[in-house]
């Protein structure tokens, strides 16, 4: 029994060595792909924005005054810099080393993550679980930061009469959930196509048709909706380094699903080991 134990112990050791140093892995290749993004964004962004301005709404811009236009383009930059901040600032997610703490890839929910957990660096890290758990952060992340930018992009753009005032944030979100729940997203180049009720008494989004509709007293409008995809299709090198990604992931999942595995088997052998040693008959 001892030296069941004891290779199943070893076999734990390699596994967390083994996470340890895929942790080392992305997180070099996160740094790198979150820095290409980066700058992809802060273009896409930008370019969002000149196609509202020029091509979707060009009356309303041109009803600005040039110091008006400069200030919105100003304000605009402003908002992609601080953008740029917010997913610089994903690399420093740190969590607390936790080799007692297996992956749980499915079943049971992870456990909360409190300031007090928050202490090292997850290069450190020898758990899959806390490794997987980080890529999820940061993918999460960079999903909720780009949607936070479109909402201050879209409301400085109806701040300054670019965009109409018609649109609801209620109704961008619906239009956003439909894309989050599998429905085809129209307008392209990180653009949302929205159809609104001129009543805006039954408000009705729709993210699958191109044309205005007038006689159903129904208008189109259209607003900036950054993605992920649109934002590496515009650059063929991150799309290599999500690749890269992907497969590293698919390595910690996999090491995971071995570690509990091989956890529950230790649990066992530690139980019947402890059950011999108590037990006797009189």
């Amino acid at each position: 029994m001892t030296g069941r134990l004891n290779k199943l112990q070893r076999e734990l050791n390699n596994l967390e060595n083994l996470t340890a140093e895929l942790a080392i892995k992305i997180k070099a290749k996160y740094e790198v792909y979150i820095k290409q993004f980066n700058e992809s964004f802060y273009k896409q962004f930008i370019l969002a924005t000149y196609q509202i301005s020029t091509q979707k709404y060009p009356a309303a811009f041109l009803n600005l005054t040039y110091s008006q236009r400069e200030q919105l383009q100003q304000e605009l930059k402003a908002i992609a810099r601080d953008g740029q901040k917010q997913l610089l600032d994903l690399l420093e997610i740190k969590y607390a080393n936790s080799s007692t703490v297996s992956i749980q890839i499915k079943g049971l929910q992870p456990p909360p993550l409190t300031p007090d957990n928050l202490k090292e660096d997850i290069e450190l890290t020898k758990s899959p679980y806390v490794l997987w758990q980080w890529c999820r952060e940061i993918e999460t992340g960079i999903g909720d930061i780009l949607q936070k930018i479109s909402k201050e992009a879209n409301q400085r753009l109806q701040q300054w009469a670019i965009l109409p005032l018609q649109l609801p944030p209620q109704v961008l979100d619906m239009a956003i959930q439909a894309q989050q729940d599998g429905q085809p997203v129209s307008g392209g180049n990180n653009l949302l196509n929205v159809l609104v009720g001129a009543d805006n008494t039954n408000l009705e989004a729709e993210v699958n048709r191109e044309e205005t509709i007038g006689p159903g007293g129904i208008t189109q409008i259209t607003a900036i909706y950054l993605r992920v995809a649109e934002i590496e299709f515009a650059d063929p090198s991150i799309s290599v380094e999500r690749n890269q990604i992907r497969n590293l992931v698919e390595q910690i999942h996999n090491v995971g699903k071995q570690y509990n595995k091989t956890e529950q088997e230790y649990s066992i052998a530690q139980a019947e080991s402890a059950w011999r040693t108590s037990w006797y008959d009189p």
